[in-house]
């Protein structure tokens, strides 16, 4: 078995579960819908099987095209790509490239939380938070013996406690309403692709990327 065939395998699955074909191109990183195709390998009984299905359910209106107005680009409602996380919600696209802070949400600012949508992100907020804390205490006590590294690690602790008590002093505040979607400012942390950016400048002197450059905020404002 080739690897190639795992990925026949799930976009047939997604098929008979009954994913758009939209959906599956996104998630399979597909430009063109029509790709789907040589990666659908159900059987033609499934398909008849899912005509007469359809045909008992709806009756032949659903297999007849829904005759509609013309629209404009601006009336056509943008879909909205992103998977939840442990404290919220992230709404890179995948499908257009990979993450850039190698899952790092806390520090990214496509990361997005919601007060009030779900309880336990508060309670794993505090938890992130008290084992940063003892993380961060740690790791002083490796600097002060002079550990390789230690320093290093007393700055993301201390970056990572930082970020946190922010997020939680946010979530506690009474005067923010339940619902209010919370994206914290950029923080000094850098993304892998950025990281690689500004060691080349360091390296060469040549400054190849403005420092905003890659703020998703800066670039959708402009």
């Amino acid at each position: 078995m080739k690897t190639n065939a795992f990925r026949h395998f799930l976009n047939t699955l997604a098929q008979r579960g009954g994913l758009s074909e939209y959906e599956i191109a996104a998630w399979s990183g597909r430009v063109d819908l029509n790709q789907n195709r040589a990666y659908d390998h159900r059987s033609p009984a499934e398909l008849i099987h899912k005509v007469k299905r359809l045909q008992r359910n709806n009756g032949t209106a659903a297999l007849r095209s829904e005759q509609r107005a013309p629209v404009s680009k601006l009336q056509v409602p943008k879909r909205f790509h992103g998977h939840a996380t442990e404290i919220g919600y992230c709404e890179h696209d995948f499908s257009g490239a990979p993450c850039t802070m190698f899952m790092d949400c806390l520090h990214c600012t496509e990361h997005l939380c919601i007060k009030g949508f779900d309880p336990s992100h508060k309670a794993r907020v505090d938890d992130a938070l008290a084992l940063a804390e003892l993380s961060l205490e740690q790791a002083k006590h490796g600097a002060i013996f002079e550990e390789f590294g230690a320093d290093d690690w007393v700055n993301s602790h201390q970056e990572t406690i930082d970020r946190l008590s922010q997020l939680k002093a946010i979530l506690e505040d009474d005067t923010i309403p339940d619902g209010a979607v919370i994206r914290l400012s950029k923080s000094g942390r850098y993304s892998l692709v950025e990281q690689a950016v500004r060691d080349h400048e360091a390296a060469t002197g040549n400054i190849i990327v403005p420092p905003d450059a890659f703020d998703l905020r800066v670039r959708l404002k402009d």
